[in-house]
C-alpha cells in the first residue's frame, strides 16, 4: 500500500509539473504573437488623432482596420489589461490531454487504495463516492453525467475549467476525475488523508491502545508480574508535563520581557502585539576572505585535485581483460563526472566541448560506475583527511 500512494504521488507530480511548464510554454507564445501586433497599434494611434475629419464612416472604418485589423482590438486591450491570457484554462486543457496517463496509473490505485479523512469532510468524501460508486458498477468514463452549476461537489469558479466547451451541460468526466486526484493528492501530502492498510500513510489513532486497555493497565501490569509500571508510567507522563508547562512559561515570558533574540516584537496601531520569527539569512555574512581568493572554473579545480592526488587511477575499465584501453584520458573522465553532475548528460557536454559525443559515451559506460566512483571518493576524502587544515575545520587542535 505504501508503494502505491507513493506511486500515485509521483504520477501527480509529473502530470502537475508537465502542465505547469505548458501553461508557461502556452503563455509566452501568446505573449509573442500579441507583441507583434504593437507596431501596428502605433502606427494607428499616431494616425487617429490626425486623421482627416471628413472621412465617412465608411472609409474611416477601411482605413482603420487596414492599419490594424479588427480582432486584434479586443485582443491588445485585453493584454493591456493583463487579462489576455488564462493561465488556468491552459493548465486544465493539458490535463485534458493527459487523461490516457491518469487513467492508466491513477484509477487502479484509487479504486485498490481505501482511503479515509481525518475527520468527516462532506466535500472530499463526496468527490471520492461519486468517482468510486460509478467506476466500481462498471461503467466507462463517458457515462460519468455531472451537472455541477450549483457547486455542491465543485466550487463554482472550477465549473468552467472542468468543461471541454463553454456550452457543454455537463462536466468532462475526465476533467473532473483527475480534479479529485488533485484533491486526494493534496490532502495525502498534508496528512489529512490516510490509509490504515499501509504502514506510512496510516491514521496515527490505529496505533494507540484502546481507552478499556488503559482503564485496565494496573491488572493486566500485576497479572504479568509488573505491578509497578503503572505507578511509574504515571509518575513519568505527569513530570513530562510539567516539564512542558514549565517550558511554555518560561519561552512566554522571555518573549514578553524580549529576553529572546531571535523574536521581532512589534505593536500594531490598535495596541495588540505581534511577533515574527528572525532569520539567520538577514544576518550578514563576513565572506572578506572568499572574497579575496581568486576565480576558477570548475572543470579546472577537478582536473588539479584528480593530478594531484592520482584521482584518475581508480576509473578502470569493466573488462579486467581483452580491452584496448586501459587508461581513459584524465579531461574526458572529467567531463563526463561533470556532465553527470550538472544533470545535463553527455549530448550537451559534446556541444559545449571540442569532445566526441561517442568518445564521452564509450568512456561513461566503460570506466563511470558505482565502484569507480566509490574508489574515487575514497581518494579524495583520505586527501582531505591527511591535510592539517582538516583538524582545524573538525575543531581539534593539532598536537
Amino acid at each position: 500500500m505504501d508503494n502505491l500512494i507513493i506511486s500515485f504521488c509521483y504520477r501527480m507530480r509529473t502530470i502537475i509539473d508537465a502542465g505547469k511548464v505548458h501553461a508557461s510554454t502556452e503563455q509566452m507564445e501568446h505573449s509573442s504573437k500579441v507583441v507583434t501586433d504593437f507596431p501596428k497599434l502605433a502606427k494607428f494611434l499616431k494616425w487617429f488623432p490626425a486623421r482627416n475629419s471628413n472621412l465617412t464612416q465608411e472609409e474611416l472604418n477601411a482605413i482603420a482596420y487596414g492599419i490594424l485589423p479588427k480582432e486584434q482590438f479586443s485582443v491588445l486591450a485585453e493584454f493591456l489589461d493583463g487579462e489576455s491570457f488564462d493561465k488556468k484554462a491552459a493548465l486544465w486543457e493539458y490535463y485534458a490531454k493527459s487523461s490516457r496517463i491518469f487513467s492508466l496509473y491513477l484509477r487502479p490505485i484509487f479504486l485498490t487504495v481505501t482511503f479515509e479523512y481525518f475527520r468527516e469532510s462532506i466535500h472530499i468524501s463526496s468527490l471520492m463516492d461519486v468517482l468510486k460508486s460509478h467506476y466500481a458498477s462498471g461503467k466507462s468514463p463517458s457515462k460519468l453525467e455531472i451537472c455541477d452549476d450549483l457547486g455542491l461537489t465543485v466550487p463554482k469558479s472550477m465549473v468552467r475549467y472542468l468543461k471541454r466547451k463553454p456550452t457543454d451541460t455537463h462536466l468532462d468526466p475526465y476533467l473532473f476525475e483527475f480534479y479529485v486526484y488533485q484533491k486526494i493528492y493534496h490532502e495525502i501530502d498534508r496528512g489529512r488523508l490516510y490509509c490504515n492498510d499501509s504502514v506510512s500513510y496510516c491514521d496515527i489513532n490505529t496505533d494507540l491502545i484502546d481507552d478499556s486497555l488503559v482503564d485496565d493497565a494496573e491488572a493486566i501490569a500485576a497479572e504479568f508480574g509488573y505491578p509497578k509500571i503503572p505507578i511509574y508510567c504515571d509518575q513519568r507522563l505527569d513530570e513530562a508535563l510539567q516539564e512542558l508547562n514549565d517550558a511554555w512559561i518560561r519561552t512566554t515570558d522571555n518573549i514578553q520581557e524580549n529576553k529572546n533574540p531571535g523574536f521581532n516584537i512589534r505593536k500594531t496601531r490598535t495596541g495588540q502585539q505581534r511577533w515574527s520569527l528572525l532569520y539567520d539569512s538577514s544576518e550578514k555574512l563576513d565572506d572578506a576572505f572568499f572574497k579575496s581568493l581568486p576565480k576558477a572554473e570548475i572543470a579546472n579545480i577537478v582536473m588539479f585535485i584528480g593530478d594531484r592526488i592520482g584521482m584518475w587511477d581508480s576509473f578502470t575499465h569493466m573488462k579486467d581483460r581483452y580491452t584496448k584501453r586501459k587508461n581513459p584520458l584524465p579531461l574526458v573522465i572529467n567531463a563526463c563526472l561533470l556532465s553527470e553532475a550538472f544533470g545535463f548528460g553527455a549530448l550537451k557536454m559534446a556541444d559545449m566541448s571540442d569532445l566526441e559525443l561517442n568518445q564521452l559515451r564509450s568512456i561513461r559506460e566503460d570506466f563511470v560506475r558505482v565502484d569507480t566512483l566509490c574508489a574515487a571518493n575514497d581518494i579524495v576524502s583520505n586527501h582531505i583527511h591527511s591535510l592539517p587544515i582538516f583538524r582545524q575545520w573538525e575543531g581539534v587542535l593539532p598536537n
